[in-house]
């Protein structure tokens, strides 16, 4: 995730659930990380001068492949525009 000019958005953040997390991301790689099990979810992204936005998520379990008899969460990719306050 960048600003308009391109550069990396600083304090971006994620928050789920509730009571409410707050997940730093990682503005260079334009990611952020939210580990949790399958199930439906409430995001909202925010930064600092920017107003926060609202997106839901459904996440599916799946079989992990290799040598893990375990379970995962499928990666979701969602395009945001956070909009100056």
């Amino acid at each position: 995730m960048t600003s308009a000019t391109g550069s990396p958005l600083t304090g971006l953040f994620v928050e789920v659930g509730t009571p409410t997390v707050r997940i730093p991301c990682d503005p260079n790689a334009g990611r952020c990380v939210v580990n949790g099990n399958a199930g439906s979810y409430t995001l909202r992204f925010g930064a600092p001068g920017y107003q926060t936005l609202q997106r839901g998520v459904a996440v599916t379990a799946v079989r992990a492949g290799g040598d893990c008899a375990c379970d995962a969460v499928t990666t979701q990719r969602l395009q945001l525009t956070l909009v100056p306050l």
